[in-house]
C-alpha cells in the first residue's frame, strides 16, 4: 500500500490507467495529501489512505526548476499542510509559477497572492534563492532510503518503527510456510491465508458484506468461520482424529494464526509437511461437498493427504543425472532456462494395456504430477504418450523452458533430432510426428536420457495407472494403498 501511495505521489505513473482512475475518482477536488476518505470508497483506497499519515512524515520534494511540484498539498517546505488555496484556480499552481525567470528571484506579488503575506515571508526567508536549475527536474524524495527512491527494505525499516514487529513464534511459522521444500505454491498460499485468518468461507464473505453470519452448511450448529470449518466441525474432528497426526482439534484456539504458531513450533519439518497436506486435502474435500454437492468423504480426504505427503517425500530424492547437472545449473545461472525438470515414463504389458505418467518439478518443489491409462500397441507408444501429456501440461502451466528426462533411448534421440521419425514402430508413426512438432513449440524444451533407477517414481505412477486402469492428477494417487 505504501508503494502504491508513493507512485501516486511521485507522479511517475500519472499516465497509467489505474492512476488516472484513482485521481479522477478521489483527487478531482483536493490534492493527495489533503484528500478525504469517503464512507463509500473502495477498500483499496481506504488502505492507501491508511498509509498516508506514516509516509508523509518521511517524504520531501527536491526542487530543481519547480515545474512538477505543486504549491499546495505538496511537501516542499516545513508548513506545507498549513497553506490552503483560496480559489480553485490556485490548486493547479506549481512552484515555478511563483518565480520570475528573468531575474531568477521570487515574484513577490504572486507569492503574496498565493500564500498570503506571512506565508510569502516564510518562503522568502527560508528559501531566499528559488529553484531555477533547468538542467534537472523536481523529484519526490523518500527520506528513509539512501538514494531517495522508494525501496521495500527502507519501507520495512520504517514500518518496524511504526508497527509492532512479529514475535519469534510468528516469524518462525512464516519461514516454515514459505521455505519448507516440497510444498505446492497453492498450499503455501492457503497456509498464508490461514495464518491471516482470511480463508474464504461463507462467513468471511458475510462479515465483509455486513450480512448475518450463516451457519455451517455441513452441521448447521455453528457459524461458518474458518476455525469451525477446518477444526471444530464434526466432519473436521472426525478427519483429524482418524489421521496419523491424531490432532484433538477441539483443544485448539479459535484464532488460526495461533493454531499455526502452536503446530509449526511443535512439529519437525516432515510432520509440518504432513499437517499442511492434510489441512489442504480436507479443505478441498469440504469445498467439493459445499459447492458441488459431493458426499463428504473423510477417508478419501485422508487418502489424498497421505498420498501427497508420501509423494513429496519420494520426490525429494529425485535428482538430475550427474553428467547433466553442471550443464543444467550453468544454464539456469545464465538465465537461459528456468529450473523446470520433468520425469516421464510409460508402462506396457501387452497390446491394448498401457499407462503413462509424468512428474514436473521446479527446483525441489513439486509442481504437478499426472498419469493416464489406455490402449497402446507397443511399449514405445506408452513412452511417447507420457511425453505428449507432459509437454501439453507444461505449456498449459506457462513454461517454455523445461528439461524432460526419459529412460527410453529411442524417444530421446527422436526428440533431439538424432533419429528420424521413420525409425519408430509403424503403429506410432503419426503420433510421433505430432509429438515432435508439439515438442518444438518451445525453443528451450530439451530431452535427455536417464536410467531406470532415476526414473522410478514416474515408473511407479505409470504402472499404477495401467494396473488399476485409472487416470489421476495430483491428489488422487493412493501411495499408501
Amino acid at each position: 500500500m505504501m508503494k502504491i501511495l508513493w507512485k501516486l505521489a511521485s507522479g511517475e505513473y500519472e499516465d497509467s490507467p489505474w492512476a488516472r482512475i484513482l485521481k479522477a475518482k478521489y483527487l478531482a477536488r483536493k490534492p493527495l495529501w489533503m484528500a478525504t476518505v469517503p464512507s463509500s470508497c473502495t477498500k483499496l483506497w481506504r488502505a492507501i489512505m491508511g498509509m498516508r499519515e506514516i509516509l508523509k512524515k518521511h517524504i520531501t520534494w527536491q526542487l530543481a526548476n519547480g515545474d512538477k511540484c505543486q504549491v499546495f498539498g505538496q511537501p516542499w517546505h516545513e508548513f506545507w499542510l498549513e497553506f490552503k488555496p483560496t480559489n480553485r484556480y490556485d490548486r493547479a499552481l506549481v512552484v515555478s509559477d511563483l518565480i520570475d525567470t528573468e531575474s531568477q528571484t521570487w515574484n513577490s506579488q504572486k507569492l503574496i497572492h498565493a500564500l498570503g503575506f506571512y506565508g510569502a515571508l516564510f518562503i522568502a526567508c527560508n528559501t531566499p534563492v528559488p529553484p531555477c536549475n533547468s538542467n534537472h527536474t523536481d523529484r519526490l524524495i523518500f527520506k528513509a532510503s539512501q538514494n531517495g527512491k522508494f525501496s521495500y527494505k527502507a519501507a520495512v525499516r520504517l514500518l518496524q518503527g511504526e508497527l509492532a514487529p512479529l514475535d519469534g513464534q510468528a516469524s518462525g511459522v512464516i519461514k516454515l510456510i514459505w521455505h519448507t521444500p516440497g510444498l505446492l505454491p497453492r498450499i503455501r498460499i492457503f497456509l498464508w491465508k490461514m495464518f491471516h485468518n482470511s480463508i474464504p468461507t461463507q462467513g468471511l464473505y458475510a462479515r465483509r458484506l455486513g450480512k448475518p453470519q450463516p451457519s455451517c452448511p455441513l452441521c448447521n450448529n455453528d457459524d461458518d468461520d474458518a476455525s469451525h470449518a477446518l477444526f471444530k466441525c464434526p466432519a473436521a474432528r472426525a478427519f483429524w482424529l482418524a489421521s496419523n497426526i491424531g490432532l484433538h482439534s477441539l483443544a485448539l484456539p479459535s484464532n488460526l494464526s495461533q493454531v499455526l504458531s502452536i503446530i509449526g513450533n511443535s512439529l519437525i519439518r516432515n510432520d509440518f509437511i504432513t499437517f499442511a497436506c492434510h489441512v489442504w486435502a480436507f479443505w478441498k474435500q469440504r469445498c467439493a461437498t459445499v459447492f458441488h454437492g459431493n458426499k463428504m468423504n473423510v477417508m478419501g480426504a485422508l487418502s489424498m493427504a497421505d498420498s501427497y505427503a508420501s509423494l513429496i517425500r519420494e520426490t525429494s530424492m529425485l535428482h538430475i543425472p550427474r553428467a547433466l547437472r553442471n550443464v543444467w545449473e550453468q544454464s539456469i545461472q545464465e538465465g537461459t532456462v528456468d529450473a523446470l525438470v520433468c520425469w516421464v515414463d510409460g508402462s506396457f504389458s501387452k497390446p491394448g494395456d498401457g499407462g503413462w505418467a509424468y512428474i514436473l518439478m521446479k527446483g525441489d518443489v513439486l509442481i504437478q504430477y499426472a498419469a493416464q491409462h489406455g490402449q497402446i500397441p507397443n511399449a514405445f507408444s506408452g513412452e511417447l504418450k507420457a511425453l505428449q501429456l507432459a509437454v501439453r501440461d507444461t505449456l498449459l502451466y506457462g513454461a517454455r523452458q523445461c528439461l524432460f528426462l526419459t529412460d527410453c533411448d529411442l524417444l530421446m534421440k527422436i526428440m533431439c533430432g538424432e533419429e528420424q521419425v521413420d525409425v519408430v514402430p509403424w503403429q506410432s508413426f503419426f503420433e510421433a510426428k505430432e509429438a515432435v512438432n508439439q515438442f518444438r513449440l518451445a525453443d528451450n524444451f530439451k530431452c535427455t536420457l536417464c536410467n531406470r533407477n532415476d526414473n522410478k517414481i514416474a515408473h511407479q505412477l505409470a504402472n499404477y495407472a495401467r494396473i488399476h486402469r485409472v487416470d489421476f492428477r495430483d491428489f488422487t494417487f493412493p501411495l499408501t494403498a
